[in-house]
């Protein structure tokens, strides 16, 4: 559907924070600090395959969430299951989609693991910078980094007063909403609220009830406290909050008219041409997840003291 949609998009940014990364001129090119060795290094210096693109460029490509992804990172495909968001990074992945199974595509957000597959859709806001890294990955990431892994960095709350709001529409009645504003609470502490919402009304022709099935409709709100009373300590809370419902992956029909009911007398009504469906129920995966995670990092002579814990429901 993306890609035949068309779209008018409205950006207005309430103020514009320092500038994190250098203007790309004649002779300079852009620096892109990566965490591909668990550590902030820039892109050229890290001896891993890593692609990255930062979030200006995604925003101006008009990339709202992951699955969207393909079409600026090379080797990157994510398919879908029914609820289960499948990544495959140079074709390996996994085709499993039952309860319980994970990925062998790791996917981090701010460091922390997603582990449910029907969670790694999610809308990409407020982001930093989505950094790919070919597998395998498991001395560095663990276990379900054979293929690689997607880490998916957040921006940082600014010092001053900043926000920015994002409008976006299509056809099949697409929309998406998008918004944040970030400033400094008291000194040393600095506070930052996301909120995104996008979906549309399905692009499925309904053979029994006429219109379209397959709507989908997505919310995502965040919040984040940063924490730095000294350069050498700094500790990060975010809580999260995402909820999905989807009917476009469940709303299928018979791959070229190949099915059992062509035998039938009479014939009863289904799907034979692409994107038309004739299910007696409208089908639907929804999913809800809530999040909490804490992150802490000490600096002294020569090495860092950090830690990650996470809630993930």
């Amino acid at each position: 559907m993306f890609s035949t949609s068309s779209r008018i998009a409205l950006i207005a940014a309430i103020a514009m924070p320092g500038a994190a990364l250098a203007q790309a001129g004649d002779n300079q090119v852009e620096e892109i600090v990566v965490t591909a060795q668990r550590r902030e290094q820039n892109l050229q210096d890290v001896p891993v395959t890593v692609s990255a693109v930062t979030g200006q460029s995604l925003e101006r490509a008009g990339i709202t969430d992951t699955r969207q992804l393909t079409q600026m990172l090379p080797a990157l495909v994510f398919s879908r299951a029914n609820s289960s968001f499948q990544p495959y990074i140079r074709g390996v992945g996994t085709r499993n989609a039952n309860v319980g199974d994970e990925s062998n595509v790791s996917v981090y957000i701010d460091g922390v693991y997603q582990p449910i597959m029907s969670s790694l859709g999610f809308d990409l806001m407020n982001v930093q910078r989505v950094e790919v890294l070919r597998g395998p990955q498991g001395t560095l990431f663990g276990r379900n980094s054979t293929g690689g892994l997607i880490n998916v960095i957040t921006t940082d709350p600014t010092e001053e007063l900043s926000g920015k709001i994002l409008l976006r529409g299509g056809n099949f009645g697409e929309f998406s909403v998008q918004g944040y504003a970030a400033s400094r609470i008291v000194d040393g502490l600095r506070g930052e609220i996301s909120y995104s919402r996008s979906g549309d009304k399905g692009f499925i022709k309904d053979l029994v009830r006429g219109g379209h099935a397959g709507d989908r409709d997505s919310e995502l709100i965040r919040g984040k406290l940063l924490l730095e009373p000294t350069d050498n300590f700094r500790a990060a809370l975010t809580a999260s909050f995402v909820d999905i419902t989807d009917g476009s992956s469940v709303n299928n029909q018979p791959l070229n008219g190949n099915t059992i009911a062509r035998t039938f007398t009479p014939t009863p009504l289904y799907g034979a041409k692409p994107w038309e469906s004739a299910l007696e129920r409208t089908l639907v995966v929804s999913s809800r997840q809530k999040a909490l995670d804490f992150q802490a990092r000490f600096k002294l002579d020569g090495f860092n003291v950090e830690t990650t814990t996470a809630y993930q429901k």
